[in-house]
C-alpha cells in the first residue's frame, strides 16, 4: 500500500505520527507513565506496518521541556507497586506490544530512523531514541531514566540497547541512581551521533534527511542491514521475562492489600 503524500497517520496519548512523502516524523511529546507502553506501542506499530511506499526516514522527534526530567519530583507511596494507581503499570502484552514496534523499526532495512532529543528524555523517550539508527541532541538537551525508583524496571523494555551502547556499568548507573545525562555527554559516551545548538536543530536535521534521501534506496538497505545489529527474537527476550517477572509481583502485592 502506497503511504499518502501528506497524512496523518495515526495517534495517541504523547504519540503522533506523520507522513509526508518519502519522510515519516514521529513525535513523542511530554512525560508519559509506565501505563502508555501499550498503547503507544500499538500506535507505533500499526504506523510503521503502513510504511510499505516511498518512507525511507524516520524523524523520531523527542520533545519535552528542559524542566520535565531533570526537575523531576521524588517518588511518592502512590508510585510503587504497595499504592501503583490503576493503569500506571504496564501490561506484559503492552511490553511486547512496545517492543514489537521498536524492533520493527531496527528491522526495517530500506528505512533510516533518525532520533532528535529536544528537552529532557525520560524513559520511554530513551528507549525511543535507542531504537533509531542515528542520534542527535540538542545542547540543552539530555535524559534521565527514573521509573526504577518507582519499582518498575528502567529503559522501557530497552536496557540491553543501553548496555551495548554504553556498557553494563554505566547503564547500571544511569538506571539505577537516576542520575542526569546531559547532551555533552550522551556524545562523549557514544550514546548521541551528533550535538547541535537548538538554534540549528532544524537546518542541521534537514541536511541530514537531505543527505539520507541522496543514497540510493538498494544502497542504504544494504549498508543498515550489514551494520545494524541483530534484532532480537521477542519470544526468547530476557528483558521481557524480567519485566514479565516484575509485573507478576506488582500483581501480588496489589492482590494481597486488596485482601
Amino acid at each position: 500500500m502506497a503511504v499518502p503524500a501528506a497524512a496523518v497517520v495515526s495517534a495517541a496519548a504523547g504519540l503522533q505520527v506523520e507522513v509526508v512523502g518519502p519522510v515519516a516524523t514521529v513525535r513523542l511529546c511530554g512525560r508519559i507513565h509506565p501505563g502508555a507502553l501499550g498503547p503507544i506501542g500499538t500506535t507505533l506499530g500499526d504506523s510503521l506496518r503502513q510504511m510499505t511506499g516511498e518512507v525511507r526516514v524516520v524523524v523520531v522527534r523527542i520533545e519535552s521541556s528542559p524542566a520535565t526530567v531533570a526537575a523531576s519530583p521524588p517518588p511518592t507511596s502512590a508510585d510503587h507497586a504497595s499504592g501503583s494507581p490503576a493503569g500506571f503499570l504496564p501490561t506484559p502484552d503492552g511490553i511486547r506490544s512496545w517492543r514489537q514496534a521498536l524492533d520493527r523499526l531496527g528491522a526495517a532495512m530500506d528505512i533510516v530512523s533518525v532520533a532528535v532529543v529536544t528537552g529532557w528524555a525520560d524513559d520511554i523517550g530513551v528507549g525511543l531514541a535507542l531504537a533509531c539508527d542515528l542520534r542527535l541532541f540538542a545542547s540543552d538537551a539530555g535524559l534521565r531514566l527514573d521509573w526504577a525508583r518507582r519499582g518498575v524496571l528502567p529503559g522501557a523494555g530497552c536496557l540491553s540497547d543501553l548496555a551495548r551502547l554504553l556498557g553494563a556499568s554505566t547503564a547500571l548507573d544511569l538506571g539505577l541512581t537516576g542520575r542526569p545525562l546531559a547532551a555533552a555527554e550522551a556524545v562523549r559516551v557514544g550514546l548521541a551521533e551528533r550535538l547541535v545548538p537548538s538554534s540549528r536543530l532544524d537546518a542541521d536535521l534537514a541536511g541530514i534527511v537531505t543527505a539520507l534521501l541522496a543514497v540510493p534506496r538498494d544502497t542504504a538497505a544494504e549498508t543498515k542491514a550489514l551494520l545494524r545489529t541483530p534484532v532480537r527474537t521477542s519470544s526468547t527476550d530476557p528483558e521481557l521475562s524480567a519485566w514479565e517477572r516484575t509485573l507478576a509481583r506488582h500483581h501480588d502485592v496489589d492482590v494481597d492489600a486488596a485482601g
